[in-house]
């Protein structure tokens, strides 16, 4: 082999090495791609299954179609990847394995496809969000919505803790969790307390005894998974969590507490509704079903939620504020008056005063926000109670307004105190845990119960349920005897319960 030749192979050789070289490194850099990419992939890149297909729970859960967990809070950090942070009870599934007192939460992506939300539990399965239990106080105080929340006095307990309560333990240890953050609200409802325990008793005994009890009979009856009907080997059915829940509450706390019928919601509904309960202080329990169930009805698709919800004990009523000359809008009912704070100096924009004749629909123009006739028309549907004194209140959006009235003697009528001892009535109350958007809310005083004097009729923009932060045009509809009038004004988020009209009844 002569020189040419040698130096000719070597720099075939050194081409060949240096292109090894660059393909290993390209299938190197190809593969950190790829790593990087499914460790931050789109939520909507989850795959769901098709209607009606159950899959298998993640690894080490329970083998079972259902499985309930506890809401965490949230991170909508994100645009367009939003993630739900839940306490699961079966996310340490060993036997023995001890309650978690600070928040823990798992964080999972949310992903939906236009009917209802699931947690996409990465690589291993996907749960449907099929049913929403609530669990919300009276206090309702409005907050600004922050784009990350944690419950802070939320623990993570653990479904396995006691071995004699097999694997089926998810639905009374979500309900447990919020169970024990109410407790560190209120002492009627601390663990120790109800079921008798020393001051120095462990956390792990009050969660124990809280979820199922500790010794025979298990589950101990005045627990959780006593009162939901809990099975060792079947688990919980969805009436045992609701009926059972409640009579835990009203048990412990207060014969208040009432359970709302389900309603229908739509995911992006449904995503506002979870944020408002949960920076309010709401607990929130999600019933999930692995893969994607068969829709049970058709006609109203979208996931159940139900709201198990504290009504107040009565308050003492506050005097009404009469309007003063300079918060009248040129002579007319419509004011800027306010019983809060917040609502101090809130211009209510007045569009249209249209007599009604009698209450018969009819007359006047369409530009009011909801039509005449179509709040004629929701009033007939839910059966609103009519008499000497009716108003209504109608707005065409998700959000949640109150309606509410003091009487002459200053006795208030709201959703905390529906009825007064002269007989008025709020007999409908609208949005405050489900939604419509046709909602109408009513009060009303039947033939001859009307005391004399002067009334004011309040409005209250008191939760957003959309990601609208506009203001929300209503309509008010006032019969006094048998003359009515339509008004149409104007409320921002966070209003206050604002006075929006005066009138006397003779």
């Amino acid at each position: 082999m002569n020189a040419a030749e040698y130096i000719g192979r070597q720099r075939k050789r050194r081409v060949l090495t240096i292109g090894l070289v660059a393909l290993v490194v390209l299938i190197l850099l190809v593969l950190v791609l790829l790593l990087l990419w499914w460790m931050n992939r789109e939520a909507t890149d989850a795959s769901i299954p098709e209607p009606g297909t159950i899959t298998l729970p993640p690894d080490n859960y329970p083998d079972l179609e259902a499985h309930a967990v506890t809401m965490a809070g949230y991170d909508l950090s994100a645009e367009g990847k939003p993630f739900i942070l839940l306490s699961d009870p079966a996310d340490n599934a060993i036997a023995g394995e001890s309650h978690n007192f600070t928040p823990t939460p798992m964080r999972l992506p949310l992903v939906n496809d236009g009917r209802r939300w699931f947690i996409d539990y990465p690589g291993e399965s996907i749960g449907c969000i099929y049913r929403t239990l609530i669990i919300r106080e009276s206090s309702r105080e409005a907050k600004e919505l922050p784009d990350n929340w944690v419950q802070t006095d939320l623990p993570d307990l653990s479904q396995e803790a006691i071995k004699e309560w097999g694997i089926n333990y998810c639905a009374p240890t979500a309900a447990a969790n919020v169970a024990w953050m109410l407790g560190k609200r209120h002492p009627t409802l601390d663990p120790g307390k109800i079921f008798g325990l020393p001051e120095n008793a462990s956390p792990s005994l009050r969660a124990n005894r809280l979820v199922g009890g500790e010794e025979e009979p298990i589950p101990d009856p005045e627990s959780l998974a006593g009162l939901m009907n809990t099975k060792k080997e079947e688990g919980t059915d969805i009436r045992g969590i609701m009926t059972g829940f409640k009579k835990y509450l009203v048990k412990n706390d207060s014969d208040e507490w009432t359970l709302n019928d389900p309603k229908f919601l739509k995911p992006m509904p449904l995503l506002d509704i979870l944020r408002n309960e949960s920076v309010n202080g709401s607990g929130i329990i999600f019933l999930l079903g692995w893969g994607n169930p068969e829709m049970e009805d058709e006609e109203n698709e979208g996931s159940i939620l139900m709201v198990l919800e504290r009504n107040a004990e009565q308050l003492e009523p506050k005097e009404p504020v009469p309007p003063t000359q300079e918060q009248t809008k040129s002579g007319s009912p419509f004011t800027s008056g306010a019983t809060t704070s917040e609502a101090v100096g809130l211009e209510l924009d007045l569009v249209e005063l249209i007599a009604d004749d009698g209450g018969v629909p009819g007359g006047g123009t369409n530009d009011l926000g909801p039509a005449k006739e179509d709040i004629m028309e929701r009033l007939k549907d839910v059966k609103a109670g009519s008499g000497d004194i009716q108003l209504s209140l109608a707005w065409d959006n998700y959000n949640d307004l109150d309606l509410s009235c003091t009487e002459p003697d200053g006795t208030v009528i709201d959703f905390e105190h529906r009825r007064s001892p002269s007989g008025g009535n709020l007999d409908v109350d609208m949005n405050a845990g489900f939604q419509s958007n046709r909602p109408v809310e009513n009060i009303f005083w039947p033939l001859g119960q009307a005391r004399r004097g002067t009334y004011g009729v309040y409005a209250d923009y008191y939760r957003r349920h959309t990601s609208s932060s506009e203001k929300v045009e209503f309509t008010l509809r006032v019969v006094v005897g048998e003359g009515g009038q339509f008004f149409k004004a104007k409320l921002p988020p966070k209003s206050g319960r604002t006075l929006v009209h005066t009138f006397e009844y003779k």
